[in-house]
């Protein structure tokens, strides 16, 4: 069995690169999903998308995707 650790990142300390899937804590609903930054709003304020295109509320963390398992032939 092997682990992982996910690190969060506050969006006020840094921004993953446009376009890059990355898993985000959405403060509206709480929730964790996968998303990525999609440009500015007209205010200037960073645009965040889930998967499916749906604009995320609040997004103020997020994380490098995890790797998931390694199998192996044995």
């Amino acid at each position: 069995m092997s682990t992982e650790t996910i690190t969060w990142i506050s969006v006020a300390d840094r921004l993953p690169d446009a376009d890059t899937n990355v898993l985000c804590f959405d403060e509206e609903s709480m929730g964790v999903m996968e998303g990525f930054l999609d440009g500015e709003h007209d205010d200037g304020s960073p645009l965040w998308r889930d998967v499916t295109a749906v604009t995320l509320g609040c997004v103020t963390h997020w994380a490098e995707m995890p790797h998931g398992p390694i199998c192996s032939d044995a």
